[in-house]
């Protein structure tokens, strides 16, 4: 069976129990309510559209983290305003990262004014999200902001900013991350920030 009659044969076999996964994403146990939006979010059908939408105000950051994700897998324009409001509210800076890396990959027009909010938040986690989403926006010298938390202090930061620009890197900046990549592979300390400058050298070509 190939790739696509695969995914076809699951989304009829979740097509046959769609309504116990809509009714489960309201379920008590946020296992269970995690589980039905990852199901769900392989699909592209208007009637769980809105479940989905709602998801992403669930009291569980997991719940909300993986509707985040399905939202861009299913390219869901119309979560923009609520990914927005996650970003700007949410109390999870985890979630908040992610939608603002969301929002660059949702949206058609860069939203340059609202992500340059994030660049001044106080958590500097938000911060490089921020900048790594306005860098996906095509915003110029964003790669550039992004490039000091290469050398953080904290090593949390380092590896974040790692792995955000060893996934994002665009093929025109391929040659100067490399570079930046391979400078700070032989000045770095941390064992799990070496591993993935490694990983992201090998990813990149390096």
């Amino acid at each position: 069976m190939t790739g696509s009659s695969q995914l076809n044969a699951r989304k009829d076999v979740i097509n046959q129990h769609l309504d116990a996964l809509m009714q489960a994403t309201e379920h008590e146990e946020v296992g269970q309510r995690a589980a039905a939006i990852a199901a769900i979010g392989n699909l592209d059908w208007q009637d769980v559209i809105e479940r989905l939408i709602l998801a992403l105000s669930d009291p569980a950051p997991e719940v909300r983290l993986l509707a985040l994700e399905a939202t861009v897998n299913a390219q869901l324009t119309q979560a923009l305003p609520a990914i927005e409001t996650c970003f700007l509210e949410d109390d999870s800076d985890i979630v908040r990262g992610r939608a603002a890396l969301c929002i660059a990959l949702l949206s058609y027009k860069p939203k340059y004014k609202l992500l340059l909010k994030g660049t001044q938040d106080e958590n500097p986690s938000i911060q490089l999200t921020s900048w790594v989403a306005l860098y996906l926006s095509g915003a110029n010298d964003a790669l550039d902001s992004v490039t000091p938390f290469l050398s953080h202090p904290d090593a949390k930061l380092r590896l974040a900013s790692v792995e955000l620009l060893s996934v994002f890197c665009s093929q025109q900046d391929k040659e100067h991350v490399l570079q930046l990549l391979s400078e700070r592979f032989q000045l770095e300390t941390a064992l799990e920030v070496s591993n993935a400058l490694q990983k992201g050298l090998m990813d990149l070509g390096g």
